[in-house]
């Protein structure tokens, strides 16, 4: 990016580095005997689309990688090689709720790389930690806050999926590959 200049790099956790979302409707189909497909992952609350009171302590225990769910996390295709090449310290901002995840997202992202800073904010702070480090560039897949965090002048890349449609701004850059996103930032 020839105007893009940048010295640090941030990242979220679930959706964007790790698929977290083929856990929810493994959990789903199995529950319900269905059979939805990742593009029938419209909603990035998709348990609320089947009136899902019932599957909302599952979704926690996926999304909080308890023991059961963490050894079950994948890391994105080309993920790994990707911020393995990467010349920028990356920072991961995830959302997760209190309680253990902030160890599990750490043990997981330890098991796979050495150096990365961690840090678990409410995702409605991301904007304010990503200024406060003067982040640059930050990877995400929920519009919501890809678009709250572009309004601030930070550059998203946004990880093309299902739930994250019809979100447009000068700062968002959808990307649908690691190897696409490395071109991105060459």
């Amino acid at each position: 990016m020839d105007n893009l200049i940048f010295s640090k790099i941030g990242s979220d956790f679930d959706g964007t580095l790790v698929s977290t979302y083929h856990l929810f409707l493994y959990y789903i189909n199995n529950k319900l005997k269905t059979n939805y497909q990742p593009k029938d992952y419209d909603s990035y609350n998709f348990a609320e689309k089947l009136n899902g009171k019932d599957f909302e302590e599952e979704m926690i225990k996926i999304v909080t990688g308890t023991e059961e769910y963490l050894g079950k996390y994948k890391l994105y295709s080309g993920a790994k090689e990707f911020i393995n090449s990467l010349k920028y310290p990356l920072t991961i901002i995830t959302a997760r709720k209190n309680g253990n995840p902030l160890l599990n997202c750490q043990g997981f992202l330890n098991s796979h790389f050495q150096g990365l800073r961690i840090i678990r904010e409410n995702h409605f702070d991301k904007k304010n930690i990503l200024k406060k480090l003067e982040i640059k560039v930050f990877f995400e897949d929920r519009k919501e806050i890809a678009l709250d965090i572009a309004k601030q002048g930070i550059t998203v890349f946004l990880k093309n999926q299902p739930y994250n449609q019809n979100v447009f701004h000068k700062n968002i850059i959808r990307f649908n590959s690691f190897n696409q996103l490395k071109t991105f930032l060459e």
